[in-house]
């Protein structure tokens, strides 16, 4: 993996990324998973197959989260209790419109102190508060390449 930083402030940090793997991608995941800020949600982005679904297995294996770990494109979130909160995997791709998002009550996994993971996040536009940290993966020709920015203090943690 090839860092390199775009910017650097207390709450806002940028990097840039070239994962050369998906095992590269599995490990970026695993190291934003070595935070456990309660109430952290982290907007994952890109096309399909750029490696979202393995940046957040990833994270939730960093976080002690044993077992299956299941893609939740067809049930849409997949959550996993620790300790004294739930670590949430949401997957919007099949929302018709953010209403949908509202809707089905997906607003209450968002709730402090649980941890969230949310691909395909502009699927549920408004519906969603501001992310702590945004993930944005381009699939390349033999790479991918992972853009970072961090949007809280909470997000800047992961980044460090």
């Amino acid at each position: 993996m090839d860092i390199s930083p775009l910017n650097i402030d207390s709450s806002e940090l940028s990097l840039t990324i070239r994962l050369g793997t998906e095992q590269d991608t599995f490990i970026l995941g695993r190291r934003l998973g070595a935070s456990k800020e309660p109430g952290l949600l982290i907007f994952l982005e890109g096309d399909l197959g750029a490696g979202k679904t393995t940046v957040a297995r990833g994270f939730l294996r960093a976080q002690g989260i044993s077992g299956n770990i299941k893609s939740p494109t067809f049930s849409l979130v997949e959550s996993y209790e620790q300790d004294d909160f739930d670590f949430v995997h949401m997957d919007l791709f099949r929302l018709e419109s953010s209403d949908d998002f509202f809707e089905s009550g997906f607003y209450e996994y968002l709730e402090f102190p649980n941890i969230c993971i949310v691909e395909w996040p502009q699927k549920a536009q408004n519906q969603l508060k501001n992310p702590d940290l945004i993930v944005k993966l381009e699939s390349l020709e033999n790479f991918r390449k992972a853009y970072l920015h961090s949007r809280t203090e909470a997000g800047a943690k992961c980044l460090k």
